[in-house]
Formats: C-alpha cells, structure tokens, sequence
C-alpha cells in the first residue's frame, strides 16, 4: 500500500449491524442471545464454558460463539485454550475473518511475526484476502487494521504501519482498536529512535583525531646581529 492509495479504499464500510449475520446467518432463536453470550464470555467466569460450548454443539455452523468462546478463555488468563479454540474455528470456517483476526494475533503474541502473512496474506490488503467482497462491516475493517499494524510494526517497516494507522484514525478515531495500535507503533519508533542516536553516537566515539604530519619543512636558522 503506497501513501498516495491509503485514502481511496478498494471497497464500501458499512456499519449495519445485521450485515455480518448475513454473511454467517443465525437462527432467530439464537440470533435474539448473541449479545448476552458475547457478554458472557466477557465476563470471564467458567460457568461460561459449559454454557457456550453447549450453544456451539447445538449451531456448529455460527462462528461467532467460537469467537467468544475464545474471548473467555482468554479472559479466564487460559491461553492455550483460546488458541485451540482459533485453530478450530479457521478450519471450520475459513471465511470468517474474526478466526483469521483471533490466530493472527496468537502468532503476535507468540513473535512469530513471519507466520501472520500465512493468515491475512503476504500484502495484509483486506480486499486482496477476500477479492470476492466489496463491502466490509467496520468492526472488520477496525480489527484487520489494528493487526496489520501490530505486524508492521513487529517487524520493523514503520512507513506502512503508519500508513494503516493514518487509515484508522479517520475510520475509527475513537476506537480502543486504535489506542493498541498506535501504542504498539509509538513504542517501535521509540525504540528505533534510540537505536538510531546510539549508533550515531557510538560513530562519533569512534573517530579518532587524526596526527597531523608535517613534512618538507625547513627549520629557520636564527643569528645573532653583531
């Protein structure tokens, strides 16, 4: 992405709420629980676990209560879990980006930065990784962004981290997405910075006076008037 593109995306952001269901329809039965789930897996207690896996064996084929079921692990300071919980939900559906999102985030954190490209594509472009979709809920778009940022930053190309955040700032000024990207990019310029004024400075250390040589140069005689 060149600076000259970041304005103009390649496709619509939509923010209506009931845009996502259709990609991923829900049962009205349970489409009318979703928000008191996601609330669950919030909360992180492990009655929850019961709960949402029973919701999950009984609507295989609705991510989103993978997604919060990975949520409250997490919550719960149960790692291990909530990645298992990721792998599971991109191999069942593939499509849906909030799996892609949670397992890109897992090799973030793990630092291994190399394997996130294999998740959202060699370009990070949103567009590129879905060619067939030309709008995105902005909760998606939000969430690609941050990650996409965190990678940038991870591995040291500050110039199209700061193009992406750019982005974000004007799509979601005041999200919380935001305020996580911009302090994982604060803290890698920071640290590039002093990076920077310590090897100037251990250049300066490094050169040495050079001695100066005078050569030809005849040594005056002086006589004494009589």
């Amino acid at each position: 992405m060149k600076k000259k593109e970041y304005q103009e995306l390649e496709y619509k952001i939509t923010g209506d709420e009931n845009f996502i269901r259709k990609l991923f329809p829900v049962p009205y039965e349970l489409d009318v629980q979703l928000e008191n789930l996601y609330l669950l897996a919030l909360k992180g207690k492990k009655s929850g676990i019961k709960k949402l896996t029973g919701f999950i064996l009984k609507y295989p084929k609705v991510p989103a209560l993978k997604n919060y079921l990975s949520v409250l692990y997490n919550n719960l300071n149960l790692p291990d879990k909530s990645y298992e919980v990721n792998h599971w939900t991109v191999a069942e559906h593939p499509d849906y980006l909030f799996g892609k999102l949670n397992l890109a985030a897992e090799y973030f954190f793990k630092e291994e930065y190399d394997r996130m490209p294999e998740v959202l594509g060699e370009s990070m472009e949103l567009k590129q990784l879905y060619p067939q979709r030309d709008t995105f809920h902005i909760s998606e778009v939000v969430g690609f962004f941050k990650i996409s940022i965190l990678y940038f930053s991870a591995i040291g190309d500050l110039e199209q981290a700061e193009i992406r955040l750019d982005i974000l700032k004007e799509i979601a000024p005041d999200s919380e997405e935001l305020e996580t990207a911009r302090q994982h990019y604060d803290l890698v310029l920071l640290k590039d910075n002093f990076i920077r004024r310590e090897e100037e400075r251990e250049k300066e250390i490094n050169v040495k006076p050079q001695k100066i040589v005078l050569t030809n140069i005849e040594t005056p005689s002086f006589k004494e008037d009589i």
